[in-house]
């Protein structure tokens, strides 16, 4: 449903589907907001805090930001490219869950030399 509302959106304001940058950009801007809501103020360590296992919707679904690293748990659509009518499409598509690709807490802290 979050999908559709966003994609209905789109196309009536700009007259063609959005891409994956539209996505990712509206849910960027959508969870600064929630970021500054939650902190109650624009100070970078504040906005760090808030960013901590904040949750947010998005076109693909719900968001995670993870307390360890404040990594984004969106996903990406992948599968092949093709065309139809003139047009890129993607065929024999799934949707990749980020959460399911992302380094476990203990490789960020290793990493991260925690």
């Amino acid at each position: 449903p979050e999908h559709r509302r966003f994609r209905d959106a789109y196309e009536r304001r700009w007259k063609e589907y959005p891409r994956a940058g539209s996505v990712v950009g509206y849910s960027s801007v959508y969870a600064i907001a929630e970021a500054v809501r939650k902190a109650k103020s624009a100070d970078t360590e504040k906005l760090v805090g808030a960013l901590k296992g904040l949750q947010t919707p998005s076109p693909f679904g719900p968001i995670v930001w993870r307390s360890i690293d404040q990594q984004s748990t969106m996903g990406a659509y992948v599968g092949q490219l093709a065309q139809k009518d003139g047009k890129g499409v993607m065929v024999n598509w799934r949707y990749a869950d980020g959460a399911k690709f992302q380094p476990s807490d203990q490789e960020v802290r290793i990493l991260r030399k925690e």
